[in-house]
């Protein structure tokens, strides 16, 4: 694995079918970088935006799923071809597994379908370790739905569906709403995980009313709005993360910091 991945999208824009009409545009001209690392313009990329503004469509596109209508992706230089979406990792908002198999397993079987190099238990070990699911590691993952078959937790659900994804270590890994569903600390601990891979890996991921704690490990931000244009790109500590610097956040008292997604949000 090289000591950077990145990927860059350039102008582009999405439609989706209208029954009996003509298409509809959901994203116009979007663009945007992000690149594993440490620096400040560099790890975790988050995507918000109001419910609507293209979030999901856009990590769709991102994740080789889908085309852009107009536009360029490229992962690592290379423009997204038919070829993209198997170096892609992507950990979609509901988890599917065999509700029956532990996680040593599921991660094991995932990583021989993969093709993972040899030797494959190590190899899930390791991740089984850096997602810290040790102690879940001989735990059947179960059924949420099913009442006799509550298995692991949601949080150890969520880690475990990126511990899936990472297995053949791809340059990137995109997750749509890796926090929903999940108390506080499951989702703080989480955004802790991913912040920590993205100095490896590029990481992109939508978030839907984070926590400040949980957002305080994002790197930067794009903030799409309702009308599907990105309103504001970059780094999250920077000075220059004033998206609405005519109305500047108000002063919070001292044990509520200030939260600046949902002032942000347009």
């Amino acid at each position: 694995m090289s000591s950077s991945h990145w990927v860059a999208w350039h102008d582009v824009s999405a439609l989706i079918p209208v029954r009996k009409s003509a298409p509809r545009q959901i994203l116009h001209a979007c663009c945007g970088h992000v690149t594993s690392g440490t620096d400040e313009s560099h790890g975790l990329l988050a995507l918000m935006g109001a419910s609507g503004s293209g979030k999901t469509t856009l990590l769709t596109m991102l994740a080789a799923h889908e085309p852009c209508a107009t536009g360029v992706i490229k992962l690592d230089g290379r423009p997204y071809d038919e070829t993209t979406g198997a170096s892609v990792g992507f950990v979609p908002q509901t988890e599917r597994f065999f509700a029956t198999l532990t996680v040593n397993e599921a991660l094991g079987l995932s990583a021989r379908l993969r093709g993972a190099a040899e030797p494959v238990a190590e190899e899930v070990n390791r991740l089984i370790q850096e997602l810290d699911l040790s102690h879940a590691k001989h735990s059947r993952i179960g059924d949420p739905d099913a009442a006799r078959r509550q298995g692991i937790s949601g949080g150890e659900r969520k880690r475990c569906a990126i511990a899936h994804e990472l297995v053949h270590t791809p340059p990137l890994l995109v997750l749509d709403e890796p926090t929903s569903g999940l108390d506080s600390r499951a989702a703080v601990k989480v955004m802790a995980i991913l912040k920590r891979l993205s100095t490896r890996q590029a990481i992109v991921c939508s978030l839907h009313q984070p926590s400040a704690r949980a957002f305080d490990h994002v790197a930067q931000v794009c903030l799409l709005a309702s009308s599907g244009h990105t309103v504001f790109f970059g780094a999250t500590r920077s000075p220059a993360h004033q998206p609405c610097s005519h109305l500047p956040c108000p002063p919070c008292h001292p044990a509520f910091p200030c939260h600046p997604p949902p002032h942000s949000l347009p």
